[in-house]
This record gives structure tokens, sequence and C-alpha cells, in this order.
């Protein structure tokens, strides 16, 4: 029996890691640096006048291998794809 759920959590990580591959394929170029304000997607469905971007944020830490990017948001340390964010222009 544990023989089996290690198999399967096996191929479950496995599909994982694949599965995030084909999602950074996607990124998006953008020039994202410590210390830059980014807009974040607001995924949540509020209506369509509602604003699709929220922010800005700042950025604190920028992951370029696992394209993450640690935001300040609401005094709290936040991770987000670089897809789900936008440079914001003062």
């Amino acid at each position: 029996m544990q023989e089996s759920q290690e198999v399967a959590r096996r191929y479950l990580l496995e599909a994982k890691h694949k599965s995030k591959e084909r999602y950074d394929k996607t990124l998006r170029s953008q020039n994202i640096v410590v210390g830059n304000k980014v807009l974040i997607q607001d995924k949540t469905s509020k209506g369509k006048l509602a604003p699709k971007w929220v922010g800005p944020f700042e950025v604190l830490d920028v992951d370029p291998v696992r394209r993450n990017v640690v935001v300040s948001k609401r005094g709290r340390r936040q991770t987000f794809h670089q897809n789900l964010l936008k440079v914001f222009h003062e």
C-alpha cells in the first residue's frame, strides 16, 4: 500500500513540474527589479466595471529561476508569478 502511494506521489510531482515548465514558457518579458512598483492582476470577478489591476505595490525580491516576485502587500510579503504583474509607471 505504501509503495503504491509513493509511486502515485512521484507521478504527481513530475506532472506538477512539467505543468510549471509549460506555464513558465508563456512568460511575458518584463524588467522587474527590486524597488520597482508593480500592479497585480485581480483574478476575482467583481463585475465588468471592476478594475482588473490593483496596486501599486513595492517589489521586495525577484527570483529569476522560479520567475516569482515577492511584493509588499498590506504590510505582508506575498509571492506572485511574473505573469500576474505589470510594471507601474508614475
